[in-house]
């Protein structure tokens, strides 16, 4: 089988992983010419049933970043919103998605808000996208979770260290 399976990390359209290149699609179809039925093992079998079970409890909503759904009337970077849901409930960095979440999405360092407490409820959304995901309805839990009071709080700190940052980039430039 390949290795690679072409999964690598999204740039942050909502997907987290995508097959972003012609020669993983092409990698996949050669290992799936290959493949019969039958020919896993048992072990092998529910070693994939657990994977996909652990998965899909772990992944809160079925989005995979397509976009249909965008542009929101209300300015919801819907994908966006739940890329950032995924990446916090699959385990990976919970303190760097709550800190992106705050200040790609609720408007901090200038950029232009686009939370899920947004959502007006209008579904436009859901009648656009091709996984029926109940929109609205989700983007209330990212709120709960992602947009409450323990990420309003650690803003100010990471606003800090982020204009801190800047400082020491241009001081650096200037003695360059």
């Amino acid at each position: 089988m390949g290795t690679s399976m072409g999964l690598e990390p999204s740039g942050g359209d909502g997907c987290p992983f995508r097959v972003n290149d012609e020669k993983y699609i092409v990698e996949n179809l050669k290992t799936c010419e290959n493949a019969l039925p039958g020919s896993m093992t048992a072990d092998e079998l529910a070693t994939i049933d657990l994977i996909a079970g652990t998965y899909k409890r772990l992944m809160k909503v079925d989005c995979t970043g397509c976009g249909y759904c965008t542009p929101c009337p209300f300015g919801v970077n819907i994908p966006r919103c739940f890329s950032l849901s995924i990446n916090y409930h699959m385990g990976f960095k919970h303190l760097m998605n709550r800190a992106r979440y705050g200040i790609e999405l609720m408007g901090e360092m200038g950029r232009t808000p686009g939370h899920a407490a947004l959502c007006k409820n209008c579904g436009k959304c859901m009648k656009a996208c091709p996984q029926h995901i109940m929109i609205p309805e989700e983007l209330k839990k990212v709120s709960k979770t992602l947009g409450g009071f323990r990420t309003k709080m650690m803003l100010p700190p990471f606003r800090l260290m982020f204009h801190t940052l800047q400082m020491a980039r241009k001081i650096k430039k200037g003695n360059n």
